[in-house]
């Protein structure tokens, strides 16, 4: 779905923020067309509720921050993951 919309959308790269203090946090999406970076919404039919089910694997949601990263670009058609 990511990777669809990513082609559409005539972009070549797509970075995801996820940060997150306790059991509070944001996500920001970036858009990168012709070498430009911008904020972007997804539609509402793209969940990405699943972004909030990696702070339990990595981090204990009572004591610990989580900043996760997530990005996929148009050249490599898969996603990667770095995470603190």
């Amino acid at each position: 779905m990511l990777r669809d919309w990513l082609r559409d959308s005539g972009g070549t790269r797509i970075d995801i923020d996820y940060h997150a203090i306790h059991r509070t946090g944001h996500v920001i999406n970036w858009l990168t067309i012709d070498g430009q970076r911008k904020t972007v919404r997804f539609p509402a039919k793209m969940d990405f509720t699943m972004c909030q089910s990696f702070c339990p694997a990595q981090v204990d949601p009572h004591r610990g921050a989580d900043i996760l990263h997530l990005w996929m670009e148009t050249r490599t058609v898969c996603s990667t993951q770095e995470s603190d």
